[in-house]
């Protein structure tokens, strides 16, 4: 197995059991069991051990997300063609990605406040998301001011954020695919009536 695959699924297996059992309660020794690699490489890999592990697999998930957002987003070309494809590719993070998305919550809660690095890590993972987002509003309405859709995008994630929360905690009762409906709904309503206002 070559190191750079070693190292893949440690990064793999550390993110699910970090995200379903915490931080605190996982070992170097069962990342390595999960990762069928053994303690030694993985310190290799990572010679930080756990801390620097987790720091890594908040990075990658933090690009992941955004180089899927900003390739979907830049594919489309009207507005109303952004701002769908922003949601459905969002709504697709939410669906595909719940365990990293947990897990990037619960580092915020558990070790953000402990931990300097992992802080400063999450805070990076927030701000380069928001931006991410903020950059594609104004592929949209470049006539906005840049600070009120940097605004709009801390709306938008916070939403996202409490959206993904109820979900996890009652699936029945949230229906993802009606709600981004909705949302992308509104969206072109909006879109339509400030063109009409344009066009006077």
């Amino acid at each position: 197995m070559r190191r750079g695959d070693s190292r893949r699924r440690v990064l793999r297996a550390a993110g699910r059991l970090f995200s379903r059992q915490g931080f605190a309660a996982t070992s170097i020794g069962e990342i390595a069991s999960k990762a069928q690699a053994s303690p030694s490489s993985i310190y290799w890999h990572f010679r930080g051990g756990k801390d620097a592990i987790l720091l890594e697999v908040l990075r990658e998930a933090a690009v992941s997300f955004i180089e899927r957002i900003v390739g979907t987003v830049r594919q489309a070309e009207t507005p109303e063609q952004k701002a769908d494809a922003l949601l459905c590719e969002v709504q697709q993070q939410l669906e595909r990605s719940p365990d990293t998305i947990r897990l990037i919550m619960q580092m915020a809660l558990e070790r953000a406040g402990h931990d300097a690095s992992v802080r400063r890590c999450i805070q990076d993972v927030f701000r380069n998301y928001r931006a991410a987002i903020a950059a594609e509003l104004r592929t949209t309405r470049p006539d906005r001011d840049p600070e009120s859709l940097d605004r709009v995008a801390a709306i938008i994630l916070a939403t996202l954020q409490g959206l993904f929360l109820q979900w996890q905690l009652d699936p029945d009762a949230v229906d993802l695919d009606a709600i981004f409906g909705q949302l992308r709904d509104d969206v072109r309503l909006q879109l339509a009536a400030r063109q009409a206002l344009a066009d006077g």
